[in-house]
């Protein structure tokens, strides 16, 4: 195989009746393009909080899956288009990421808004002249415990979790038999690592809420075993918050260009302008004449 000039390329491969893949230097431009777009946005969603990566999860979702099930990367005859994949990258913009974002907060408004409605002052029972914020609508706390907190809060990550991860494991397989310029199979390669170990986490730490639920659902528990579970539930509250906290150190451990962004933001720019300006004084002696 010919290389171009300029362009960096490992290794080949061909599939069936399809030819080889060829790279010249304006699909290379492109191929560059569309990893700085998908680069910046990834840095966007980092910065933005748990809400943004969920929604760079939503954006990503469609030419992930594409990359996942295809088997390589066909450029056509004339090297000015890539078929079959150029729409579905299209896809991965910072305008619709803001749409999806804008979308993700209307939802859970609309999940969550009937706390505001049942949710009302209630004399306790217990404790004399004590009110307390609660709800007595048998059917509100069905679906609080199946829908609210279960479903939604709990299942549903663990699902999207546990999809990306089987991706991000077939996309580790097929880098090496990939044709890519050696930036953008670094990237790729960083990026599916982050979400594979995102994934792993993820996982690790919702499945043992979500069981330990369903076993303090079960009738007929004595005072013991309860109270027991109790405390049980107590650390795996504790430890369900780390699925929040947790993405910055994964992307920090597993990212050596997420580390690099962080120095140069932390110690380069903010550091910098913290401390004080020092004036050197003239050394120049003036001369008299």
């Amino acid at each position: 195989m010919n290389q171009t000039p300029g362009v960096n390329v490992v290794g080949t491969r061909a599939t069936g009746s399809y030819p080889t893949a060829c790279v010249c230097w304006n699909c290379h431009k492109q191929v560059v393009t569309r990893v700085e777009k998908k680069n910046g946005l990834l840095t966007w969603l980092i910065c933005g909080g748990t809400c943004l990566v969920g929604c760079f999860f939503g954006c990503c979702l469609i030419p992930f899956c594409v990359d996942a099930c295809k088997d390589t990367v066909h450029i056509c005859p004339n090297c000015s288009t890539v078929l079959g994949e150029e729409k579905y990258r299209q896809l991965s913009q910072i305008t619709i990421a803001h749409r999806v974002c804008g979308l993700i907060v209307c939802f859970w408004a609309v999940v969550n808004c009937p706390y505001l409605i049942y949710y009302t002052h209630i004399q306790s029972s217990s404790v004399e002249n004590q009110i307390t914020c609660s709800t007595t609508n048998n059917a509100f706390l069905q679906y609080v415990n199946y829908v609210s907190a279960i479903s939604l809060g709990r299942i549903m990550p663990l699902i999207i979790m546990g999809i990306f991860g089987f991706l991000s494991h077939k996309n580790i397989q097929r880098l090496s038999h990939r044709t890519l310029p050696i930036i953008r199979r670094e990237l790729d390669k960083q990026l599916t690592v982050m979400i594979f170990t995102q994934a792993i986490v993820a996982c690790l730490i919702i499945s043992p809420y979500i069981v330990l639920y369903f076993v303090m659902m079960t009738p007929n528990l004595d005072s013991n075993t309860l109270t027991q579970l109790k405390f049980v539930s107590s650390l795996c509250s504790a430890i369900y918050y780390l699925y929040f906290s947790s993405p910055f150190y994964i992307y920090f451990c597993s990212s050596s260009r997420f580390r690099r962004q962080l120095k140069y933001v932390v110690f380069d720019i903010y550091v910098r302008q913290c401390r004080p300006q020092q004036v050197h004084p003239n050394q120049v002696d003036p001369q008299i004449s």
